[in-house]
């Protein structure tokens, strides 16, 4: 059995699995980041970058809301120049895929960072954006798939992954 599939069964024995109230309980936040980070752990264990960092801290939804916010856990590799986020299903949405996926050339990272991390001609970052339901193991698989060509920087494989995935059927990915 993949590791993936054998860490989702570990959370799957929490009494507030899938999560799905993260946006909205830091009880379900820090679990369903734990279980996000360890995902990442298992692949990047694998990698030679070590210099991941997180992207941001606990956004505070009761104060600030939680309207936009998609993705729960981050983090960014300043000397290669990548940036991952990882969301899952909130139960305020009415509609939600059982997967997406999206790479984007982003300068807002280079732009912000340029001065401080960055020593590299390449004017923009690398940013994968994972959105998906963990209660999938298809999903779980895809994610690992989908890490481990991140990891190793196969962008051109990548890219021919990005789209989304409706109701379950991972099969058909549907491009945009």
């Amino acid at each position: 059995m993949y590791k993936i599939l054998n860490l989702n069964k570990f959370f799957k024995q929490h009494p507030k699995y899938p999560f799905l109230n993260w946006h909205i309980d830091y009880d379900e936040y820090c679990a369903i980041n734990l279980l996000l980070l360890n995902i990442v752990k298992l692949k990047k264990n694998t990698s030679n970058d070590s210099n991941w960092k997180f992207k941001s801290s606990y956004i505070n939804f009761r104060i600030d809301g939680s309207e936009g916010v998609y993705y729960p856990f981050g983090c960014i590799n300043h000397d290669a120049q990548l940036v991952l986020s990882l969301g899952t299903p909130r139960n305020d949405e009415k509609d939600f895929f059982s997967m997406s996926v999206s790479l984007e050339k982003e300068t807002f990272y280079w732009e912000a960072y340029k001065y401080d991390e960055v020593n590299s001609n390449q004017k923009f970052y690398y940013e994968l954006n994972i959105y998906f339901d963990t209660q999938y193991d298809e999903a779980l698989l895809k994610v690992d798939k989908i890490l481990d060509l991140f990891f190793s920087k196969k962008i051109d494989e990548l890219q021919k992954l990005c789209g989304y995935y409706e109701n379950g059927n991972f099969s058909e990915l549907i491009i945009e």
